[in-house]
This record gives C-alpha cells, structure tokens and sequence, in this order.
C-alpha cells in the first residue's frame, strides 16, 4: 500500500474524491492504529482485520489505476510482485491451527469411548466436537486409567489456563502409558526446497517450523 502511496496524491482530484480519499485513509489509520495500541488485549483473529483490509485493497486498486496511466509495465511489476507475496503469505499460514483438536475429536468419533486431552486442545475444539456429537466424550483433565490420552505437544506448551498445570503433571508420567498412535501432517513442499538450496542452517528452529511444518502433531496413548 505504501508504494502507491504517492500516486494518490498525484493528478486533479475533485472534492469528492478527495473526500473519499480522506475518509477512507483516515479510517485505516484509525483502526489499525486501535489495532496496533492494543495488541496486548486483543487476541489476533482476522475480523479485527477485516476493515483494513479493505480499505486498503480500495486504496491500493486506486493507485494502481492511475500508475497504470503513466507507467503501465512499472505498473504490472507491482502487480506481479503484490500477488506473489500474497501466494507466499497464504502458503506458509497455518491453514489447520486446531490439528491436534481435530485428531482428538477424530480418535473419539472412531473409538466411540471416551478421549481426554489437555485443556487447551480441548477448548479449542469444543465447537467441533459439539458438532460432531462427540463433546460428552472429548475430555480436557487427568486421564483414568484404561482411557486414551491425545498429547498435543504444540497445545500443552502454550496453555495458561487454570488446569494447565495439573495436564502437564499428569503428562509428567507419559513414559508409563502405552503408546497407540503418533499422528503428524505432513511437512510442506518448501522444506525440500530449503534443503537443496542448503539455506536450511541459516533459518533459526522456530521459523523453519513455522514455515516447513507448523503443527507437530499428536501422540495417542493409553493411559496405565
């Protein structure tokens, strides 16, 4: 957006126009503005995107309209470029953030008996579960024994919630339970191209995660 930024401001507008400009720019400022003040009360979802968004693809389509005029092949780099990031964004975004919530709730379907997980995973699938008629048998506590248990260890590491300690003492005796199953996705494409490009080393662990295989996946016991 900031690169035809400057076109915008070039030509004759008329008042209308150039009220609508006005209006438009001050509201993504302002709401991305409200965004960026307090990120650190807003759990980042996309509909607190939404607006920008969209005032931004409008801004951007202005601007391109009017370089098209000038400099037309200036013009469709930019556009080439544009679409590309986009393509790279959507590719390397986690497109299956609750994995490890849709293994469990899959293993309760197929199992028909009871699946305890950590709370975390399990808040994160109650709506799915709920809908797959599983929610009775999709458990967030300790584990009886006899019962299976989905370990999520991407999930477990990131829970806060009240019942997080008590998941991670029962997890504490994993080495006792039977393992049934280990459930990954599989990695994405790009990590045999970082590969043979040796550019693998350079990338630090957690993007390379990020990007290769953002979800670790999830190990089924059988409690003891």
């Amino acid at each position: 957006m900031l690169a035809v930024t400057p076109t915008l401001f070039r030509g004759t507008w008329n008042s209308s126009q150039r009220t609508f400009l006005i209006a438009m720019g001050t509201l993504f400022v302002g709401w991305a503005g409200f965004i960026i003040c307090n990120v650190w009360l807003l759990y980042l979802v996309p509909r607190y995107f939404v607006v920008p968004a969209w005032v931004a693809a409008m801004l951007v389509a202005i601007g391109l309209v009017r370089l098209w005029n000038v400099r037309p092949a200036l013009t469709g780099v930019m556009l080439v470029v544009l679409l590309l990031s986009e393509a790279t964004c959507l590719y390397v975004e986690n497109t299956d953030p609750i994995q490890a919530s849709r293994a469990a709730i899959d293993l309760a379907v197929q199992s028909r008996e009871p699946v305890y997980t950590d709370a975390f995973t399990r808040r994160r699938g109650r709506f799915l579960a709920d809908v797959r008629g599983v929610a009775d048998r999709f458990i967030a506590g300790v584990p009886k024994p006899g019962f299976l248990y989905v370990l999520a260890p991407d999930n477990l590491s990131q829970c806060h919630e009240g019942n997080c300690d008590a998941d991670r003492a029962a997890v504490s005796r994993v080495n006792d339970w039977k393992e049934i199953e280990h459930i990954v996705p599989p990695p994405r494409a790009i990590g045999s191209l970082l590969d043979a490009l040796k550019l693998t080393p350079l990338i630090p662990d957690q993007i390379r995660k990020k990007l290769v295989q953002p979800n670790s996946g999830v190990t089924v016991y059988r409690v003891q």
